[in-house]
């Protein structure tokens, strides 16, 4: 009799504890028109969007264990998915983990506080705030805003005007968008690109790599103040370029037979005019090398 009423007890403990830390589940749509906006907001976890075919918004997976429930609603073109939390006293050591799938017509904004986002196949455009989180993208047709303090930014297979941040992380992206701007506190910058007609790729300690065709009449900017500048244009660019270092610094020119010039006390620096001239090309590094390749 004891030795049952110990197992009773025992499967009780057990049962209460599972309901105490097993997050809640989530599986809801909302129907909504071909076309508006989605906004998402939580604290921690992971977020996979992804945007489909139907006219309907789908949230699925699990809540984090101390997330209380949730809001989703639709008011005409706005539909809104929020996590809610508690006022205060919570971690964000376990955070909720989440498919949610909107119609490709829809702009999408969300953000999170830990929480790491990615993004699959969205036309309509997006922009993700997260303080410290990775932020991974791919199929993007209509550009993205992609920002984040603490955490690297990955993109690929995208178009559209593009806004890359992070703090303190590291940014990557193969994309055929005609302006980007990416720019990165602490951290490198990673980009193979299409045809661009503006592009501002700056660290402030990091190096900056860069390849990709500069449109004529297009404008590019490579800066950081402590790292290396390699940048490969895969044309036969037209613009006027200027190039310089800090001390100590060395400028590699393997796109004309332009020579560079020195400076007092260990500087560099160049000056060219490639094709016609009508784009603007600038590269500057307070402590670090720049390398110019081309055809």
């Amino acid at each position: 009799m004891q030795t049952n009423m110990i197992k009773i007890l025992l499967s009780v403990s057990i049962l209460l504890t599972s309901s105490v830390f097993a997050g809640q589940k989530v599986d809801d749509s909302k129907k909504v028109k071909s076309k508006g906006v989605v906004e998402i907001a939580n604290v921690s976890g992971k977020i996979l969007l992804e945007g489909w075919k139907k006219n309907q918004v789908s949230v699925k997976g699990e809540l984090g264990d101390q997330a209380e429930g949730f809001k989703f609603e639709t008011k005409g073109n706005v539909t809104r998915f929020e996590v809610e939390m508690p006022d205060s006293n919570y971690t964000t050591k376990s955070g909720d983990d989440l498919v949610i799938r909107v119609p490709y017509g829809h702009k999408v904004d969300m953000q999170g506080v830990s929480t790491d986002f990615i993004i699959k196949n969205l036309k309509a455009g997006i922009e993700v705030e997260s303080v410290s989180g990775d932020l991974t993208a791919s199929g993007i047709e209509a550009g993205a805003s992609l920002e984040t303090v603490s955490g690297d930014v990955t993109i690929e297979k995208a178009s559209g005007k593009l806004k890359l941040e992070t703090v303190s992380g590291n940014i990557e992206g193969k994309v055929s968008s005609e302006v980007v701007k990416a720019e990165v506190v602490s951290g490198n910058i990673d980009l193979t690109l299409g045809s661009f007609r503006e592009l501002t790729a700056e660290s402030v300690s990091g190096n900056v790599h860069v390849k990709g065709e500069q449109l004529d009449n297009g404008s590019s900017k490579f800066s950081n103040v402590s790292g290396s500048i390699n940048v490969t244009f895969t044309n036969k660019v037209n613009a006027r370029l200027k190039a310089s270092t800090g001390p100590g610094g060395n400028i590699v020119n393997n796109i004309s037979d332009d020579e560079v010039q020195k400076d007092f006390p260990s500087q560099q620096r160049i000056k060219m005019t490639l094709g016609d001239g009508s784009g603007r090309i600038k590269l500057e590094t307070v402590v670090g090398n720049i390398k110019i390749n081309g055809k």
